[in-house]
């Protein structure tokens, strides 16, 4: 009898706790797993009973690895294609740059009041103008064709 009412005692006080516990994730919907595990120890030693809420939490580690890293481990066979897709991306990125920049020439060259050396600036710098946007043409491609070779073959 004793341990009817014993085992009637413990479902109670599980049924109390578990309640409280909702309760209380409720309120602190973010929590850790550091401080589930205290909360579970806190009603262990006050209850005396060993309710069994630390098994239920999964461990995970403190510092995962960063999405990007695992993409790039699985796409590690195409490393090549990555490396020259990052560096024409990074040329396609220097090309407005450099287009204000001639372009800021270009102004400064119209100012000039001697009408042959306002030509050979201007023509000048339309054939710099000419091969800047070359180097973007060039780029663009060796870009989106080494970037789309390796997606394809991470999902092939």
């Amino acid at each position: 009898m004793e341990e009817a009412l014993a085992q009637q005692a413990l479902e109670s006080t599980k049924h109390r706790i578990r309640r409280q516990s909702r309760r209380m994730s409720i309120m602190l919907r973010r929590t850790s797993v550091v401080s589930i595990k205290s909360v579970a120890s806190e009603l262990n030693s006050e209850t005396g009973y060993d309710l069994g809420l630390i098994e239920e939490v999964e461990e995970k580690p403190l510092i995962s690895m960063p999405f990007i890293f695992k993409i790039l481990r699985l796409n590690s066979p195409e490393w090549f294609y990555l490396l020259l897709g990052a560096i024409s991306s990074l040329a396609l990125g220097g090309v407005m740059p450099a287009f204000s920049l001639v372009f800021s020439e270009v102004f400064g060259a119209l100012a000039e009041t001697d009408l042959n050396k306002q030509e050979a600036q201007i023509r000048t710098l339309t054939y710099v103008m000419f091969l800047v946007g070359l180097a973007g043409a060039i780029s663009q491609i060796i870009s989106s064709v080494t970037l789309a070779k390796a997606g394809e073959e991470l999902t092939m």
